[in-house]
């Protein structure tokens, strides 16, 4: 986490193909998520579907419709087929509503941010990339 680098993490098994032709970009209007978009675009530009996903527990917050779109919008001048933008209000936890909805969308990569939290020397990862990293079921990029 502290090489700054992006970090592509496969699975064990149930890997099907290498390609990214299907791709959603788990959104949250952070640096970490807008780190790793940007981070993964070579792999955004050859992927034939794009779907961005923001989940919440405020679907209350003024301005975030706009966040959202913002970013779809940013792909797009980057030649990147962004397809749709949509804001989820959590079901059970941020973490578990992100796999729902790559098992929604079917897709085969999921870009996000990693966020955690610095405690004495050891890295404390937040909860949606602690999940996702405990019940990955298909390749997942990350940028912290």
């Amino acid at each position: 986490m502290g090489s700054g680098r992006p970090v592509l993490l496969v699975p064990n098994e149930g890997l099907t193909s290498a390609a990214a032709e299907r791709v959603l970009i788990a959104w949250s209007d952070t640096r970490e998520a807008s780190r790793a978009v940007f981070d993964a675009l070579p792999l955004l530009q050859q992927a034939e579907d794009v779907r961005v996903v923001t989940i919440s527990d405020d679907m209350l917050d003024p301005g975030r419709e706009d966040r959202d779109l913002d970013i779809c919008n940013t792909l797009h001048r980057h030649d990147v087929k962004c397809k749709s933008t949509e804001h989820i209000a959590a079901q059970a936890d941020i973490g578990r509503s992100i796999t729902q909805q790559a098992i929604a969308h079917r897709a085969d990569l999921l870009v996000m941010g990693c966020y955690g939290h610095s405690r004495l020397s050891e890295f404390v990862l937040g909860g949606a990339s602690r999940y996702q990293l405990r019940h990955m079921m298909i390749p997942i990029f990350m940028s912290h």
